[in-house]
């Protein structure tokens, strides 16, 4: 009973660890949040952002450096051209 305890436990940790995260595409949301602030008079704001499609790394530490998929091209560039002109965005990466 015990190994087979420890067998479906390995069982899982594999396959969870083939798992991705749940995507939730937010854009819409994203856009209404600041569209509200820049009408209620903010005139500076930050937001911070991950795009939700890119390439994965076994080693987390370089998964920073992954880039896009072309989904997430795809994701960026309709975000992109939703955002507000004034204030101009300032991009950073």
């Amino acid at each position: 009973m015990k190994d087979a305890i420890k067998q479906l436990f390995y069982n899982i940790k594999d396959f969870i660890s083939t798992m991705r995260p749940e995507e939730k595409i937010r854009d819409q949301e994203t856009i209404e949040t600041i569209t509200k602030l820049l009408d209620s008079g903010a005139e500076k704001m930050s937001v911070i952002m991950r795009h939700s499609d890119r390439f994965y790394h076994k080693d987390t530490s370089k998964e920073a450096f992954m880039g896009l998929t072309e989904r997430g091209k795809e994701f960026a560039m309709k975000l992109g051209t939703q955002l507000p002109a004034n204030p101009r965005p300032r991009l950073f990466s």
